[in-house]
């Protein structure tokens, strides 16, 4: 197999992320002498800092990438930007930022790979923002290897031939359950299990929600758990509500009041003093306050929709919750099947739930503004707002997908997200009688290759193994 230095290795830009995450950050000293202490001194290879939505994990981690040295790569595992979860993808990112930040590895790199690949082509360095490419001077592999191949290659074989640094390094991963979303087989979890060889002055350090598909996988002698649900958090949340509130309230009880009500949520604590607008009118909801996260949502998106809520709120949040990048308005509308301003009217009602921007041809996008208000949205907990899974991954397969019966000039050409991400939809959506249709669809499988490559079409075949005719195809 070529060892290609054509096809530069990606580093997942998230630069941007980190700037937003740690926007105001404060507390965590007691979390920062942990990871220290533990780095230093444990003979654990993984770390794992367990808490629930919302509690600031993901700010932590990203305050770790500004104020650690010893965080040589980084990872966000961002549901809704699908290609931050693809496993291959990530593990040649963080091969990619040791190349650059450790010494020795890309030379490591360059022998391990050599004895199986024939190195050609020049590497090249560029840079896209928004998960997209930031190139390194580093070559990559062709497509149509597997996850295991690629962390063999990129990882464990090079950190295990290279000279031992003087310090340990840290490989970060926040939100690591939200890459149990991808669909196919190893997902990350799965693949770290399989990484518990690395050397000893290599750790992990790693954030999730506490699931128990994580600690099943991952713990163990060589794992570390800390929760972040402790009497130091709540610690945290307090010197947080005093900074803001303190000369706002009038008496400690009512910043007593709002603290019990926060119960250590950051987000809920930044959310509820963002959006009262005046110490009056918190002063006025002191004693209405909604108690937890979710009841604030189901308060919030009441308000936003003005005690009516129809069924084209709930399409768009629908295909927002399960869209796997932003989509435009453009997208929106014709998921709905609506009109643009009667889409737009409706994505400026329900703006405070959403995230904003244009893209490089100037078309507004849109997605969820937080990863606990699409599990709220998931949630019985949300009640009327309730968003079933297979039923919007079914909206979006249908706006995309038209079947075989349909006439070669009714078929909507699929845009560059139907070509990464139709066939995830059509899993979710069990409709895999679809998806054989579109795999042996010629025109999809060489547009799919266009915009993605090998290893993205190979992954689709995985769900039909015992199909002789798909096996053909795949080879």
């Amino acid at each position: 197999m070529t060892f290609n230095a054509d096809r530069a290795f990606q580093t997942l830009d998230f630069s941007a992320d980190v700037i937003f995450l740690t926007e105001g950050f404060v507390g965590r000293r007691w979390l920062f002498e942990v990871v220290d202490k533990w780095v230093q001194g444990s003979g654990e290879r993984l770390l794992l800092i367990s808490g629930g939505p919302g509690i600031g994990k993901s700010a932590f981690a990203a305050r770790l990438t500004q104020t650690r040295r010893d965080v040589k790569a980084f990872h966000f595992c961002v549901a809704g930007r699908g290609g931050t979860l693809n496993p291959i993808a990530i593990v040649r990112s963080i091969c990619a930022q040791l190349c650059d930040n450790v010494a020795g590895f890309q030379t490591a790199l360059l022998v391990t790979a050599a004895p199986n690949y024939a190195i050609s082509g020049t590497a090249n360095v560029g840079k896209m923002s928004g998960g997209q490419a930031v190139g390194v001077v580093i070559q990559s592999l062709e497509a149509g290897v597997n996850a295991d191949d690629v962390l063999q290659t990129c990882l464990r074989a090079p950190l295990q031939r290279m000279q031992p640094p003087t310090e340990p390094i840290v490989i970060l991963i926040d939100a690591l359950d939200e890459s149990l979303g991808y669909q196919a087989k190893p997902n990350l979890v799965g693949l770290l299990e399989n990484a518990n060889d690395f050397p000893a002055w290599v750790r992990l350090v790693c954030t999730t929600r506490p699931k128990d598909e994580v600690t099943l996988h991952l713990g163990g002698p060589q794992t570390a758990v800390i929760a972040l649900e402790s009497n130091e958090n709540q610690a945290d949340v307090w010197t947080y509500l005093f900074d803001r509130l303190g000369g706002v309230l009038e008496s400690q009880e009512e910043l007593e009041r709002v603290r019990r009500v926060v119960d250590g949520n950051f987000l809920y604590a930044k959310l509820l003093i963002d959006g009262v607008g005046s110490a009056d009118k918190l002063t006025e909801q002191l004693k209405t306050l909604p108690k937890g996260l979710d009841q604030y949502y189901v308060g919030l998106l009441w308000r936003l929709c003005h005690g009516t809520w129809d069924e084209l709120h709930e399409l768009l949040l629908s295909a927002l919750a399960v869209a796997q990048e932003p989509l435009t308005e453009e997208q929106l509308a014709g998921i709905v099947g609506i009109k643009q301003t009667a889409a737009r009217r409706i994505l400026i009602e329900l703006r405070p739930v959403l995230k904003s921007g244009a893209s490089a041809s100037r078309l507004p996008w849109y997605a969820l503004f937080h990863e606990s208000f699409r599990g709220f949205l998931f949630s019985a907990s949300s009640g009327a707002f309730r968003v079933v899974p297979i039923e919007a991954h079914g909206l979006l397969a249908d706006y995309y997908f038209h079947g075989p019966t349909a006439r070669a000039y009714d078929r909507k050409p699929l845009d560059a997200y139907a070509l990464r991400w139709l066939s995830d939809h059509l899993v979710k959506a069990r409709r895999y009688d679809d998806l054989r249709r579109l795999l042996l669809d010629f025109n999809y499988l060489l547009s799919k290759l266009i915009a993605t490559d090998s290893n993205v079409l190979i992954a689709d075949y995985g769900y039909f193994s015992d199909d002789a005719d798909l096996s053909l195809i795949r080879g």
